[in-house]
């Protein structure tokens, strides 16, 4: 049996090979160090069936930092960086496209561009279906 582990690290694996070093912080699996205020990307999934084909959702979620502003004489912080977003987002999409491990096949299901609660900060959600065709253990 698969795991979501095994899901995680097939897609972790493309997603760093792709952007390691192009981005401020780190890609990361499962969760984002404490009050990191750079962009990362964490790939996280929802639970794995136990069918003999397995499927999971996967989430990788880019955080980008807010962009600074000045407006009306103020510093202002609230406003997403949507062109960095859209920019990492596209690089994450082509590469899920590029996933050729033997024995999986995943595709984007939807994109959405969040608020992090608490924060000011937003995150582009990419949610992928991946699926495992067949037991190569």
């Amino acid at each position: 049996m698969k795991t979501v582990d095994d899901a995680i690290d097939v897609v972790w694996k493309q997603v760093n090979n792709c952007l390691a070093g192009s981005i401020s912080g780190g890609i990361y699996k499962i969760t984002r160090p404490f009050d990191s205020k750079l962009e990362d990307v964490v790939i996280n999934s929802l639970p794995i069936n136990g069918e003999s084909v397995q499927s999971c959702v996967i989430y990788i979620n880019c955080h980008v930092p807010n962009l600074t502003l000045k407006i009306k004489g103020k510093i202002d912080n609230s406003f997403p960086d949507n062109l960095r977003l859209k920019s990492l987002t596209a690089s994450i999409i082509s590469q899920v496209d590029l996933i050729s491990t033997p024995g999986t096949f995943q595709f984007v299901e939807n994109q959405a561009i969040l608020k992090t609660e608490g924060v000011s900060e937003y995150y582009s959600s990419i949610r992928i279906q991946f699926i495992f065709t067949c037991d190569d253990e």
